[in-house]
């Protein structure tokens, strides 16, 4: 039961149908036709090229963002007055 859980799971996280389509080679899945339909409408290939390539400088960024709130919990933590609740309060968290 847990396999299929995980395996429906992977299967919608990848934005894929959770049965196969089996047309025996003859045509193209009506799905794979749509999706592909799709992602002309949003700028095709330059659109997901573009997308890659904003990768790298996203990531840089949220690591920023991580650092950032692990410095301040740090500090928050490391104050003998402060409780995990005070602290959790002070960042609306």
């Amino acid at each position: 039961m847990s396999f299929f859980i995980v395996y429906f799971s992977i299967l919608a996280s990848l934005n894929l149908p959770a049965a196969l389509e089996d047309l025996s080679g003859q045509k193209v899945p009506q799905s794979v036709i749509e999706k592909a339909q799709q992602i002309k409408d949003i700028g095709g290939i330059q659109f997901l090229n573009k997308l890659m390539s904003d990768l790298p400088e996203l990531l840089q960024r949220n690591r920023e963002i991580l650092n950032e709130v692990h410095i301040m919990s740090k500090k928050c933590m490391e104050n003998k007055d402060n409780s995990e609740s005070s602290c959790l309060q002070t960042y609306n968290i």
